[in-house]
């Protein structure tokens, strides 16, 4: 079914936050105990495609031809596409709550923390509305 998204993102590195949203219509699929959310956001004419899929402790994030998993209390790695080539990132899905209004979602929240390579790590807090 189509909704209309709102993603939030927020990375705290340091004292420093960087923030962004996206409004978006997406595809929303209840798929056995998965819910997958897809879009595509258009950024300066090209096309990014999106999907999210989520399920009780784990998620997969990707955006364009990267994918990163998530899995709670779990660190996992990730070999991440920059400009600059591959680079290995450590994630650790801390918090991963959904929320419903009777049988629909309407609130999905994650919190991890990102690690590239030897650098500190930082935490990243991704919050969907679905309205």
């Amino acid at each position: 079914m189509k909704k209309n998204i709102i993603l939030k993102s927020k990375q705290i590195y340091e004292n420093e936050e960087e923030q962004s949203e996206i409004k978006q219509e997406a595809e929303i699929i209840y798929e056995n105990k998965n819910i997958i959310i897809e879009f595509i956001q258009i950024v300066e004419q090209e096309k990014i495609p999106y999907k999210i899929t989520i399920n009780q402790d784990s998620v997969t994030y990707i955006r364009a031809e990267n994918a990163i998993y998530l899995e709670k209390n779990k660190e996992t790695i990730t070999k991440y596409n920059t400009q600059y080539g591959y680079i290995n990132m450590n994630t650790t899905l801390s918090k991963l709550k959904v929320e419903r209004n009777g049988d629909q979602i309407s609130r999905i929240l994650l919190e991890y923390d990102i690690q590239m390579e030897n650098t500190a790590k930082y935490k990243n807090i991704i919050v969907i509305e679905i309205m």
